[in-house]
């Protein structure tokens, strides 16, 4: 997951400075995101924590054998902030900080970032669907569906955000117009897999069991360390079990 979010963020990367119009793409914020990101992502992967001892010019602990450096990962992520702080206008900065914020389930802090970054630039999709997402789970649909729809009217070749779409839709009870966004998603890209588990989330909702189980088994075939797609087919084959 921060791995992905390390490269969906250096290649989203608008640059934006506090001035108005682009800056060079090997300006400094920039490189100082990338670098964070990337120790942020080593941190998370490796599974390495802050440790007493002496530090490194960068702050981080010197500690084990041979003087190994262990990333802090509450100082990256102060650092990750701080910059978000001294380009207020940078909105690779701002979105790093707001999905990391959401991954790590501070979606008051997230939705700060996410704010602030469409006050900056308000046509974003990857912060609209995280945006969304928070929304919904608010209860606050309206808005939700408010921001992905203006989105969509700008981006509509963006297949996140008629995943998104579809969301909103299946949680207001429409099935129809969700299976209608799944369709628009995919055609634009979005993985096989999850647009079949979405669609079998839809069947199962609507009592359709033997489409619901097909659709998880296309998941899972494409996907098979898919863990929602497998609970959700052995929930339906044993609901379908004791119905015979």
């Amino acid at each position: 997951m921060r791995l992905l979010l390390c490269l969906a963020l250096l290649f989203a990367s608008s640059c934006l400075s506090d001035g108005v119009g682009y800056r060079d793409q090997r300006c400094d914020p920039d490189e100082r995101l990338a670098d964070l990101l990337a120790d942020y992502d080593r941190a998370g992967n490796s599974g390495s924590c802050q440790c007493e001892g002496d530090r490194d010019a960068d702050g981080y602990s010197i500690c084990g054998e041979g003087g190994h450096i262990v990333i802090d990962c509450d100082r990256v992520r102060n650092k990750l902030e701080a910059l978000s702080f001294e380009y207020t206008r940078h909105v690779p900065a701002l979105l790093a900080n707001g999905m990391i914020s959401f991954e790590e389930r501070d979606h008051i802090t997230a939705q700060r970032y996410f704010d602030r970054l469409f006050a900056v630039q308000p046509i974003h999709p990857e912060a609209a669907v995280m945006r969304s997402r928070l929304g919904l789970r608010e209860g606050n649909i309206p808005a939700a569906r408010k921001l992905i729809t203006e989105h969509i009217r700008h981006v509509p070749d963006h297949a996140g955000l008629h995943e998104a779409y579809a969301e909103i839709l299946f949680l207001d009870g429409l099935y129809d117009e969700a299976r209608e966004q799944i369709g628009i998603a995919e055609e634009l890209g979005a993985p096989i897999w999850r647009m079949a588990f979405n669609r079998g989330l839809i069947a199962e909702t609507e009592g359709d069991l033997n489409h619901a189980i097909t659709m998880y088994t296309v998941a899972l075939e494409i996907k098979p360390d898919m863990a929602q797609a497998s609970a959700r087919l052995k929930g339906a084959q044993a609901v379908m079990t004791q119905s015979r």
